[in-house]
């Protein structure tokens, strides 16, 4: 067993199809008809299902180990950088998401892991920032992370 889902994560169905955990639900417990359940919403054609935790498993396997980065958010952490572009430097660190987006799960996955940090910046929307761990793992060979991208980075990385 795989342990319990959580939010940010992506997982594999036995179709093949890979969905990101929303969130958990029901986690208090304390009425069987109400058992804890997934929440998670499909990838690519974005539609949101739930199913009991305790029938989780029988159809799903975690894609990547809870502390790797995946090629989602890799993917995310490079839009927020401004990445690719002709110079291979980093020009930016902000992405903007809407609670309950698969966006704003496939985030919280790397604030989880310490790749982001997050901030409500207003009824809805979080801003997350890319940490250096974060955004050091999203780079291709070649490129490299602007300093005012990263104020707390020592001298020496290219501008």
């Amino acid at each position: 067993m795989q342990g319990v889902p959580s939010t940010g994560q992506n997982w594999r169905h036995s179709s093949g199809r890979i969905y990101t955990v929303l969130m958990l639900t029901n986690t208090d417990g304390t009425n069987d008809r109400y058992p804890i359940s997934v929440v998670y919403q499909q990838v690519e054609s974005r539609p949101v299902w739930s199913r009991p935790l305790s029938d989780w498993h029988r159809s799903f396997t975690l894609t990547v180990p809870a502390n790797q980065t995946s090629e989602r958010q890799i993917e995310m952490a490079r839009h927020a950088l401004g990445l690719p572009n002709e110079r291979g430097i980093s020009y930016r660190n902000n992405y903007i998401a809407i609670e309950g987006s698969a966006e704003w799960a496939t985030w919280l996955g790397m604030v989880r892991i310490g790749h982001a940090i997050a901030r409500t910046i207003d009824l809805g929307s979080v801003s997350f920032w890319l940490t250096e761990s974060g955004a050091r793992a999203a780079l291709m060979p070649g490129e490299a992370l602007h300093h005012d991208d990263f104020p707390e980075i020592v001298p020496g990385v290219k501008q």
